[in-house]
């Protein structure tokens, strides 16, 4: 559309053919036409600007012209001679040594405060929403509470029609902007928990940023696929049609998990699954003894009666096996013929515990679970708590019952 020569002719360069471009500066000139309707989109890397051409129109691209000539690389910043340019590398060597890292930081476990306390500095600055972050050594620390108004606001919406599942993601979406609203200009490394991730994308956070990403439950796109298993083996539960992220969270949290520099976790089955780039941490549970010397005869459901914990495998096996099986009190399901004397809601008595059966689709971090293997208990459990190869943990297959009914026979006959 536009055409502007360059204000120096180089020696050997198309300009003295009279086919150079307009000149590099501190600003971006982008000039296109189209005949038909189109969008453009742009994002910012780590290294590029990259533009996007859209369209819903039929179009076909014209053949390579021979009589194209690419552009050398010629007037690099080094020798354009501009040295007052932002661009310029001196500038560049300042803005580095001046640069600091953010933790951007939600959920907290044990293994990731140690992992973010051996990688921070003095110089750091820590953003985080739960108050055990204070403890860090190094860095400053901000602290950004859930205030008493957000919380009302949230309690309002879950008595509503809304999805939960939704609802928390609407309030990590809040949490989430409070925190990035206090990320400096000069910031050129991130490190960010993964429920902030999508919207860090969606708000163009990361852009001309490395990043790291904390990891502890499944890519969104992993999680409605096991959801889809979950339903085809129980079409009856609508539920677990429910249970699920807009498409558009779900495509940002992709893209920053496919840009993503690092990905940390303590969680084996998404380190399996982003092996190239992931850093696996070793899960760290509390040491805890059983109290006393009681009979030991309760086997423990470490969920509520939900569908997508595999609440419907764990009531069939009950009543197959005519065995008691203990579950958590809270939301549930509906059973309208669970048998009471079989199923019994856990009243916390952990020195009974001798087993601890969890036929979960999805999981990620569950903190009854860690109590147990802090305990020594056996377990019996998918793939979905992400340890698979732990002392005390014997897996199965997701949404296979006849493969936990078969376990679990064998379990019981050793212990």
């Amino acid at each position: 559309v536009e055409r502007h020569k360059h204000t120096k002719v180089v020696k050997g360069s198309l300009a003295e053919q009279n086919r150079d471009a307009t000149v590099k500066w501190n600003y971006i000139d982008l000039r296109f036409k189209s005949k038909f309707k189109y969008r453009i989109e742009a994002t910012l890397t780590e290294e590029n600007l990259v533009v996007s051409f859209k369209t819903l129109d039929d179009f076909q691209t014209e053949e390579n012209n021979d009589d194209f000539v690419s552009a050398q690389k010629v007037n690099d910043c080094y020798s354009c001679g501009n040295t007052k340019c932002f661009q310029h590398p001196k500038k560049n060597v300042a803005l580095r040594k001046n640069a600091v890292n953010v933790f951007v930081l939600d959920d907290f476990r044990n293994e990731y405060f140690s992992y973010v306390n051996s990688k921070s500095t003095d110089s750091d600055l820590v953003l985080a929403t739960s108050k055990k972050w204070v403890k860090l050594s190094k860095g400053e620390i901000k602290y950004f509470p859930f205030y008493l108004k957000e919380k009302v606001s949230f309690f309002k919406r879950r008595f509503t029609n809304e999805v939960i599942f939704n609802t928390n993601i609407k309030l990590n979406e809040q949490k989430a902007l409070n925190l990035f609203r206090n990320i400096p200009i000069n910031c050129n490394h991130i490190t960010i928990s993964q429920s902030f991730l999508p919207f860090a994308v969606k708000h163009g956070v990361l852009g001309g940023r490395t990043y790291d990403v904390i990891m502890s439950g499944l890519p969104l796109d992993l999680l409605h696929q096991r959801l889809d298993l979950a339903f085809a083996l129980h079409p009856k539960r609508k539920s677990l049609n429910n249970y699920r992220a807009d498409e558009a969270i779900v495509n940002w949290e992709k893209m920053g998990l496919r840009n993503a520099y690092r990905i940390i976790t303590s969680n084996t089955e998404i380190s399996s699954l982003l092996d190239e780039k992931s850093i696996k941490l070793e899960r760290l549970f509390p040491v805890l003894q059983n109290e006393g010397h009681c009979k030991k005869d309760i086997i423990l459901f470490p969920n509520k009666l939900l569908a997508r914990y595999g609440a419907e495998e764990i009531v069939k096996l009950s009543d197959n096996l005519q065995i008691e099986i203990h579950y958590l009190d809270g939301e549930s399901d509906h059973f309208p013929n669970l048998d009471a004397d079989k199923m019994k809601k856990f009243k916390g008595e952990w020195s009974r515990v001798k087993l601890v059966c969890n036929p979960s689709f999805v999981e990620g971090y569950n903190p009854t679970i860690a109590e147990a293997i802090g305990r020594q208990i056996p377990i019996l459990s998918t793939s979905s708590f992400g340890l698979s190869n732990a002392k005390w943990i014997s897996k199965i297959e997701i949404g296979n019952f006849e493969l936990l009914k078969l376990e679990m026979k064998k379990l019981l006959d050793q212990i």
